[in-house]
C-alpha cells in the first residue's frame, strides 16, 4: 500500500492531515509545464521499490542521457535508502498516466501488492454532453473526478472532490460513486494487470477522447487509459446506475459497481478494503500463483498455518487475483456452510466462474462457517476461509457443510473432518509424505474450532505423528521404463516447477530427470510417446505449452504454444507422429489441438483443432477410430469420430446416483480395448461412468445398457484410512476419482482416488470389486508390461514422492477374506513403492538440471515405455526404426503382451 507524507497546505488539502495507507496510491495532479520532485520511502521491510511512470519526462543530462531511468533497478528505494524522482510535464504530455512499481517482488513489479497509482497532467479544458449538447468545460469547473483502475477482475478507485479543496479519498474496491445531480464529473479509466476489459456504464453516454463520437462502452487493455467527462444524471435523472466490465466472465466474477446520482450528492462510498471499513468489514486477498501447495496464497497469511487459509468476520469480502500465474483458472466454491441438511445455501453460494480465464473474482461472505474454494481446471488448488461468529467459542465451522455435488454433512462428521485434513495436507508442503524422511508427520494449527452442536476441539488433535513411510521393491519387475511427472519438484536453473522422472523397472532406480531449465518448464502434467518410444510429448498444465523430450538423453527438443492449460496428450495407434492435446483451459473451438512431430528432430508443428463441441476437456483416450474426452465444466463426455469429424456429447448429469448437480467434473477416461465402451471418472460425484460407444455394452446385472454409473462409495469413508468405513459401506471404496485406465487385456479398470485409495472395477460386471490404500493426493495411473507376462499398474500421488506398483491380478487374488478391501497384511508382498527422488538414483543418472526442492514430489501423469496398450504396442513391435534399447525391451515381451487383445 502507498501513502503520501507531508505537512504543507497542498498536501493536507488533497490528502488530509493524517493520510492513511491506501490502494491505489495517491493521484498526482500536474499542469503542463509543472515539475515534480517525489521522494519514495520503502517501508515494506525488503526489496527495492520503484515508481515507474508513463507520460511525464525525466531530466536529461548534458550528454543527452536520462539522469534516471524509468523505475528500473538502479532507481529504486531500498529499506535504508529513499529515492527521489524528478518529473517534467512538458508540453504535449497532457493526459492520465499510470505509475507502478517495476522492481519489488518480481521482474513485472508488484501491482498485485497495490503498488500503483496515476498522474493527471491537466489540459485547460475538456468536452462533455451538457443538457444534450456538446460543451467545452474548463478543468477548474470540474466538481469531482473518479479514477478507476481495472485490475484483473476488480475496480480500485479514488475520488477527487474539487468542491472540498481537491480532497482525495481512497475508494478501494468496486465502490459506489456518489454524485449530485447536474454536477460535472470526469472519469479516468486505467487498465492494469494482464486482462483486456470493456468498460461500460448504464444510462450515461459520453464523448470519445478527442472526438464528437458519443459512446457508452470502451475497450480497456493493460496500461490503456480512457478519460471522459459527464454531467451526472444527464438525460436519465437520479438513480443507481451500474458500471461494470462488459466481459461476461469478469462481470460474473464481481467486476461491478454503482454510480449513484441523487439531489443531495455527498461523498462516495468505499468498497471493501484490507484495512476494513467503518462497519468493520474487510477485504481478504488471495493471490493465485503457480507455486505448489499454496496455489491460493493469502497475502496476509496467518503465522503457523497454511498460507491458503484466512479467518474472516461476517460481511467480509474475499478477493482473488491471478496476476502471477502463467495460465487460466476459475474461482469456484467447493463447499460452504448450511444451517440444516435441507436448508438454504449460505448467502452468495455456490459461487462459480463458468469460464476459465486469467483474472480473478470477488465474493462477500455473510454467514459464519467454513468455505473452501477451488479451481475447476486444477481442482486440487484450494483456499479456505473460516467466517467466524465472534459470539461463540472457537473458530466456527458451522453446523453443516454442503459440497457442490449436493452432499450435505455435519461439520463433525468423518467426511468433514477428513476434508479439513486433506486441505491442510494439500496446501502445506511441510505436511506432504516424504519417503526420504522415512516417517510422515503432519501438523495442524493449534486452534480451537467449533463444529456441529457446539462441539469445540483443537485442530492439533488431528496431527499425524511418526507414521512409517517404507519403500519396497515391487514383486514383479517391469519391462522398460516408467516415466512419472513429478510436477512439483524444483531445480536450480528455473523459476517454475516440475520434472519428468524416469525409473528403470528392472532395478527400480531413478535413471533420468528432465526439468526443462532452458524453457522454464512449468508443471509438466501428462505424457505420451511416439511409436518408436524415443520421443516423449510433454504437456505443461500451468502454462500454455507442449514440449518434446529426447527420452534416451533426457533433453528437451522443442517447446511450442498450444493454448491454455494443456492437460493430457495422446496419439492414435496408427500414427505416433501426430498427437492430440486436451486443452483444459480452452473453450469448444480450441479444446483439442492437433500437432505433428518431425521424428528426426523432435520439432512440433501446430496443425489445427478438433470440434468436440464442449469446453475444458481433461484426460482423454482414443483408438484409431474415435477419441473420447471428459469435459470438466459441463458434466459431459464427447465421442469424436476421426473419419467423419462428427461428435456425440453424452450428458452425465442424468446418470448420477449421488446427485443431479451438473458440477461433477468429469476428469479422466479409459477405453476398453474393444472400443465398445469407455469409463469416465467423475471427480466430485464419487462415480465412474461406463459409456457405450455404439450398441449397448455396459453391464448392469443381466442387462447391457448404454450408460451405467458405478458408485465408488455408499457411506462416508475416512479419507486417511481406506479400511475405516461408515457402517453402510461393506466393501471396496473410493472417493474423488481421477485417472482411470483400462488394463491392456480389457479385464480391469484401475482408478486413483483422493480417498486416498486405488479402486479396481471388473469390466465383465462393471462393478467395483476391490480397493487398496494409496498415498496422499492419489492421482495418476497407467499400465506397463511386467516380466511375468502380466501388467503392472503404476500409481502416482501428488503429495508423496513414491510410486505405487502392483499387478491387479495379484491384488485381486490377495483379497483372501473376500471383503473387497486389500488391507496391509494382504498387500504385503503384492504392492511395491519406489522413491522418486534423487536419493534413489542409479549410479550414473542423467539429469538436465539440479533438483533443489520438493524432491520427487507431485506425482501426476504416468507413462510406460514400451507403451503396452492394444494398437500402440502392435505398432511398436512392427516398427523397423526402434533403437537397440527399445528393441531389447520389445524382445522381452510375451506373445500375448505383443498382441494383448486379439
Amino acid at each position: 500500500m502507498s501513502h503520501i507524507i507531508g505537512s504543507n497546505d497542498v498536501t493536507e488539502q488533497r490528502y488530509g492531515a493524517n493520510p492513511t495507507p491506501s490502494i491505489p496510491g495517491p493521484v498526482i495532479i500536474m499542469d503542463e509545464g509543472d515539475k515534480v520532485e517525489l521522494t519514495l520511502h520503502n517501508d515494506l521491510g525488503e526489496g527495492c521499490v520503484s515508481v515507474h511512470t508513463h507520460g511525464v519526462h525525466y531530466p536529461i543530462e548534458s550528454d543527452g542521457t536520462l539522469a534516471q531511468t524509468n523505475g528500473v533497478v538502479d532507481s529504486c528505494a531500498t529499506v535504508n535508502e529513499p529515492y527521489t524522482y524528478e518529473w517534467n510535464a512538458v508540453k504535449g504530455t497532457a493526459g492520465t498516466w499510470p505509475y507502478h512499481d517495476h522492481t519489488f517482488g518480481s521482474a513485472l513489479g508488484s501491482e498485485d501488492k497495490g503498488l500503483f497509482g496515476a498522474i493527471i497532467v491537466n489540459d485547460k479544458k475538456t468536452s462533455a454532453l451538457i443538457d444534450g449538447k456538446i460543451k467545452n468545460i474548463k478543468t477548474n469547473q470540474l466538481d469531482k473526478e473518479f479514477v478507476l483502475y481495472m485490475v484483473e477482475t476488480t475496480f480500485w478507485g479514488v475520488e477527487i472532490d474539487h468542491n472540498n479543496g481537491g480532497l482525495q479519498t481512497p475508494l478501494w474496491t468496486n465502490p459506489t460513486l456518489v454524485a449530485e445531480a447536474g454536477e460535472i464529473d470526469r472519469f479516468h479509466i486505467i487498465g492494469l494487470g494482464t486482462a483486456f476489459h470493456t468498460w461500460h456504464m448504464h444510462a450515461h453516454r459520453w464523448l470519445e477522447d478527442g472526438t464528437t463520437n458519443v459512446i457508452d462502452t470502451k475497450t480497456i487493455g493493460p496500461l490503456t487509459r480512457h478519460v471522459f467527462t459527464i454531467q451526472a444524471g444527464e438525460g436519465v435523472g437520479n438513480g443507481d446506475w451500474m458500471y461494470h466490465c462488459h466481459v461476461f466472465a469478469h462481470m460474473q466474477a464481481g467486476m461491478t459497481g454503482i454510480y449513484r446520482v441523487t439531489d443531495e450528492g455527498g461523498p462516495s462510498i468505499p468498497g471493501p478494503s484490507p484495512l476494513g471499513d467503518d462497519s468493520g468489514n474487510k477485504l481478504i486477498n488471495f493471490e493465485i500463483v503457480d507455486e505448489p501447495g499454496p496455489w491460493f496464497k493469502n497475502l496476509a497469511p496467518i503465522p503457523g498455518t497454511s498460507e491458503s487459509l484466512a479467518i474472516a468476520n461476517t460481511g467480509d469480502t474475499v478477493q482473488f487475483d491471478m496476476t502471477n500465474t502463467a495460465t487460466v483458472h476459475t474461482v469456484t466454491s467447493l463447499l460452504y456452510p448450511v444451517e440444516t441438511s435441507d436448508g438454504p445455501n449460505a448467502t452468495n453460494m455456490p459461487f462459480d466462474q463458468t469460464q476459465a480465464f486469467k483474472g480473478g473474482a470477488q465474493v462477500t461472505l455473510e454467514d459464519p462457517g467454513l468455505y473452501v474454494f477451488t479451481c475447476k481446471v486444477h481442482p486440487y488448488m484450494f483456499a479456505a476461509v473460516i467466517v467466524n461468529d465472534e459470539g461463540t467459542d472457537g473458530l466456527d465451522l458451522g453446523e453443516n457443510i454442503r459440497i457442490v455435488n449436493g452432499i450435505t454433512t455435519p461439520t463433525a462428521s468423518p467426511l468433514a473432518v477428513s476434508l479439513l485434513k486433506t486441505f491442510f495436507v494439500d496446501t502445506d508442503p511441510n505436511n506432504w509424505q516424504d519417503y526420504d524422511a522415512g516417517t510422515w508427520n503432519a501438523t495442524f494449527p493449534p486452534v480451537d474450532i467449533r463444529a456441529t452442536g457446539g462441539a469445540v476441539v483443537n485442530l492439533s488433535a488431528l496431527d499425524v505423528a511418526n507414521v512409517p513411510l517404507i519403500a519396497a521393491d515391487p514383486p514383479r519387475n517391469g519391462i522398460g521404463e516408467v516415466w512419472i511427472n513429478t510436477q512439483f519438484e524444483t531445480s536450480d536453473g528455473k523459476a517454475k516447477y516440475g520434472s519428468a522422472t524416469a525409473v528403470d523397472t528392472s532395478t527400480w532406480k531413478v535413471t533420468k530427470k528432465v526439468f526443462g531449465d532452458a524453457i522454464n518448464m512449468n508443471h509438466p502434467h501428462n505424457m505420451w510417446a511416439n511409436t518408436e518410444g524415443n520421443i516423449i510429448y510433454q504437456t505443461q498444465w500451468f502454462d500454455s505449452r507442449l514440449s518434446t523430450i529426447d527420452r534416451e538423453n533426457a533433453l528437451v527438443l522443442d517447446d511450442i504454444t498450444v493454448g491454455d492449460s494443456p492437460s493430457h496428450v495422446m496419439t492414435r495407434p496408427v500414427d505416433g507422429n501426430t498427437a492430440y492435446i486436451a486443452m483444459n483451459g480452452e473453450n469448444p473451438d480450441t479444446s483439442v489441438v492437433e500437432v505433428s512431430l518431425n521424428p528426426n528432430t523432435g520439432s512440433l508443428t501446430n496443425v489445427g483443432t478438433l470440434d468436440i463441441r464442449e469446453p475444458h476437456p481433461h484426460g482423454h483416450w482414443m483408438n484409431n477410430d474415435i477419441m473420447v474426452t471428459p469435459n470438466a465444466f459441463t458434466g459431459t463426455s464427447s465421442i469424436y469420430e476421426f473419419d467423419t469429424g462428427d461428435t456425440t456429447v453424452i450428458p452425465h448429469t442424468d446418470l448420477l446416483a449421488v446427485s443431479a448437480n451438473a458440477f461433477t467434473v468429469p476428469i479422466a477416461t479409459g477405453m476398453h480395448p474393444s472400443g465398445e465402451k469407455y469409463y469416465v471418472a467423475n471427480l466430485l460425484d464419487q462415480t465412474v461412468t461406463c459409456v457405450s460407444t455404439g450398441i449397448a455394452a455396459c453391464v448392469d446385472g443381466n442387462d447391457l445398457v448404454d450408460t451405467k454409473p458405478i458408485l465408488l462409495v455408499t457411506g462416508i469413508p475416512n479419507l486417511f484410512n481406506a479400511g475405516e468405513l461408515a457402517p453402510n459401506q461393506t466393501g471396496a471404496a473410493g472417493l474423488l476419482p481421477i485417472q482411470t485406465p483400462v488394463d491392456p487385456t480389457g479385464k480391469y479398470v484401475v482408478t486413483a482416488t483422493l480417498l486416498p485409495s486405488i479402486t479396481i472395477i471388473d469390466t465383465e460386471t462393471d462393478e467395483m470389486i476391490l480397493s487398496l490404500a494409496c498415498d496422499a493426493g492419489c492421482h495418476g495411473v497407467n499400465f506397463g508390461a511386467n516380466v511375468d507376462g502380466g501388467y503392472n499398474a503404476y500409481v502416482s500421488s501428488k503429495f508423496s514422492n513414491a510410486l505405487i506398483v502392483f499387478d491387479p491380478e495379484d491384488a485381486v487374488a490377495a483379497d483372501t477374506d473376500g471383503n473387497g478391501i486389500l488391507d496391509s497384511t494382504e498387500s504385503a508382498g503384492v504392492v511395491g513403492r519406489v522413491i522418486l527422488s534423487e536419493q534413489n538414483a542409479s549410479e550414473n543418472p542423467i539429469f538436465d538440471g539440479t533438483p533443489n526442492g520438493s524432491h520427487g514430489m507431485g506425482g501426476q501423469g504416468v507413462l510406460a515405455i514400451p507403451n503396452p496398450y492394444d494398437g500402440w504396442i502392435e505398432a511398436t513391435v512392427a516398427s523397423s526404426n526402434l533403437s537397440v534399447e527399445v528393441q531389447g525391451w520389445v524382445d522381452q515381451l510375451s506373445a500375448d503382451q505383443k498382441n494383448p487383445h486379439p
